[in-house]
């Protein structure tokens, strides 16, 4: 996926018909979305609670080896889950606390109270502290860093990594070991890329989502054709749907693409034209991420295949984002997100779905998508620099070990990044491994500070494309204000 959440008021209202209907559609990079706010303290209170074997937590925390002298206890390492061991490390017994803020409490309770069992085994004076977050969690760490209050671990989409790394308020996890093969080679190799800062790692992957080529299988067969491989595939295969609309009950439209009433569906229009623009070579910000170049020959294609001859071809509604009405049986294909696969499982669907890799728009290009993805930090703080050593190895088994990533990403329908997650039985279905191979074909949004206002620029281009303005117009436009933006950082 990091994820602000795209979303606008168009599709909310969406979501809400989806949920009435018994179909929902996950927003890409939804996973923070906050359930509720509050605490919730995994310390000596709360350790009987019980876990997953039946067993209570003061029962499964009876049990490891230490030598103690003075007020630093030296542990042995404990053998962890998938055969992995805690390092061995000398911690001040005094030091006591761990708190990691979460954008989402119900579901992280369950894995880090697990782990914090675990935990405890080898640092027995350590507590742990889950504090649920809401959407603006972004904005009250940085009122914390500003406060001198901030956690110790916090869960960000990827697109804050690059600022908080840029401004020194997140550690690099390089000096942790975070470069060796049992932390970055667990890792699908495209989810690596968005945590990295002038190629150091400031975070580490958990869940992740990708856009998807979503399609109804029922509608592809009455129309006669395969899923499209390529752009000329694309275009023909709309054709051919749009020719038997009639033996398809309120039929909408062969294909849909985000825009809306008022032109754009905020952020997501953009990040959509990104994953056209990547998939004809071309790419958002030059390589140091000092200059734009989405406004090359690529982008100005880009942008034409994407707004104009999908209208021209009569595949897409003019001004109308039909999410729902895909979902309901009524649209051939769409470029959604892995979020629907809950809808294509669910016993009351209205139509058989499939998912293939995004369309071919370039003899010899990869055919990328766009990810998003939440991923753990660590925080900076002075006043307890010893805490960072063993808030990292917590951080570091919360994030490699695939059966707490699995039991997480599964219940909100997001995907594992962790290559080993997928050979779980919730991942084996033709479905998610169908998003597996497209997440491995994924690019993230630039590791830029203005990325939010380089995304707004896009948008712009993408609305003035939507009335008639010619794309090379509308992208130089939203280059020079995306140009001015990134010179605020610089």
């Amino acid at each position: 996926m990091n994820l602000k959440q795209l979303a606008s008021i168009f599709s909310v209202i969406s979501l809400l018909i989806v949920i009435v209907s018994g179909c929902g559609k996950k927003p890409e990079d939804n996973s923070g979305s906050s359930k509720t706010t509050g605490s919730v303290s995994l310390t000596e209170s709360s350790i009987s609670e019980t876990n997953s074997s039946g067993t209570t937590g003061s029962q499964a925390s009876n049990s490891d080896t230490t030598s103690k002298s003075g007020n630093i206890t030296t542990t042995t390492a404990y053998k962890g889950n998938q055969g992995e061991t805690w390092d061995d490390v000398k911690i001040d017994k005094t030091a006591g606390k761990i708190t990691i803020w979460w954008p989402d409490t119900t579901d992280a309770k369950s894995i880090v109270y697990q782990l914090s069992l675990d935990f405890k085994k080898v640092y027995p004076n350590q507590k742990v502290d889950i504090v649920a977050k809401g959407p603006d969690m972004y904005t009250d760490l940085k009122a914390a860093l500003a406060a001198k209050t901030q956690p110790d671990i916090v869960k960000l989409s990827h697109t804050y990594v690059a600022e908080l790394a840029r401004t020194n308020q997140v550690y690099e996890l390089g000096q942790y070991g975070a470069n060796s093969d049992k932390v970055k080679g667990k890792y699908i190799a495209s989810t690596w890329e968005p945590i990295l800062y002038q190629n150091k790692p400031y975070a580490l992957p958990f869940d992740a989502n990708v856009i998807t080529f979503s399609y109804n299988k029922d509608i592809l067969k009455k129309a006669g054709v395969n899923p499209p491989n390529t752009w000329q595939e694309l275009i023909s295969a709309g054709k051919a749907i749009n020719s038997v609309k009639d033996q398809i009950d309120q039929f909408e439209s062969a294909f849909t693409i985000p825009v809306a009433g008022d032109g754009i569906v905020g952020g997501w229009t953009a990040f959509t034209f990104c994953t056209y623009l990547w998939r004809l070579g071309g790419d958002v910000l030059s390589a140091d991420g000092l200059k734009s170049t989405f406004n090359s020959d690529a982008g100005v294609q880009a942008m034409n295949m994407m707004l104009v001859e999908t209208r021209a071809n009569k595949l897409v509604k003019d001004d109308y984002y039909s999410t729902v009405e895909f979902l309901t049986g009524r649209v051939g294909f769409i470029e959604g997100g892995s979020w629907d696969i809950k809808d294509f499982v669910n016993p009351g669907r209205n139509a058989d779905y499939g998912i293939s890799l995004m369309p071919e728009l370039k003899k010899g290009v990869p055919r990328y998508s766009g990810m998003g993805m939440y991923a753990l930090s660590l925080v900076k703080n002075d006043k307890i620099k010893e805490n960072a050593k063993y808030a990292y190895e917590f951080m570091r088994h919360l994030a490699t070990d695939e059966k707490y990533q699995v039991n997480y990403c599964s219940k909100l329908w997001q995907l594992p990044t962790l290559k080993g997650g997928y050979d779980y039985p919730e991942y084996k279905s033709d479905l998610w491994q169908a998003c597996r191979k497209q997440l491995e074909l994924s690019k993230a949004r630039p590791n830029s500070p203005a990325w939010a206002e380089i995304e707004k620029a896009i948008d712009g281009a993408c609305s003035l494309v939507i009335r008639g303005t010619p794309a090379k117009s509308a992208l130089d436009s939203a280059a020079r204000v995306a140009d001015k933006a990134i010179q605020k950082y610089v």
